[in-house]
């Protein structure tokens, strides 16, 4: 039920995207993202030609920060998974915003994105602390995998 509802949301996202909309403050990250999307998440990550994709500079100080967070969460023990949830769902909505993006960059950064927003929703339902720490380290090896892909 959960993949229908991201598929036909995301097939709106496609039309939506480059026509953009003041979305009420109140609007999640999630709603955001669904409304700025294009390609298959499911397809693997390519290089440009053997190089790092270029992310435009007002997007990266999100991802950044989101790395940052889950960096320090994790080196200091924390255990506050909610909280964490919230923090890089607030740092996602400010990369969805910030997207000037367009092309084959654009469509492999949605490549990446797409799962980690799905990590993070993972993340922000689960009760089981040992379940929820391993989302935690997806979420980490995610952002360690824009580092390989994207500059």
């Amino acid at each position: 039920m959960r993949n229908i509802l991201f598929l036909s949301l995301f097939g709106f996202l496609l039309w939506s995207c480059g026509h953009p909309t003041n979305p009420p403050a109140q609007q999640t990250e999630t709603i955001q993202a669904e409304k700025h999307h294009h390609g298959d998440p499911d397809e693997a990550l390519e290089l440009d030609n053997g190089e790092k994709w270029l992310v435009n500079d007002e997007m990266k100080p999100f991802v950044l920060k989101g790395a940052e967070i889950v960096e320090q969460f994790i080196n200091e023990g924390k255990t506050d998974f909610k909280e964490l949830a919230l923090k890089l769902k607030n740092q996602n909505s400010g990369l969805i915003e910030s997207c000037t993006m367009d092309g084959k960059a654009h469509d492999e950064l949605h490549k990446w994105l797409h799962p980690l927003l799905g990590l993070v929703n993972d993340l922000d339902n689960e009760t089981d602390t040992a379940k929820a720490a391993e989302i935690v380290n997806h979420i980490h090896e995610s952002y360690n995998t824009y580092n390989i892909y994207f500059k």
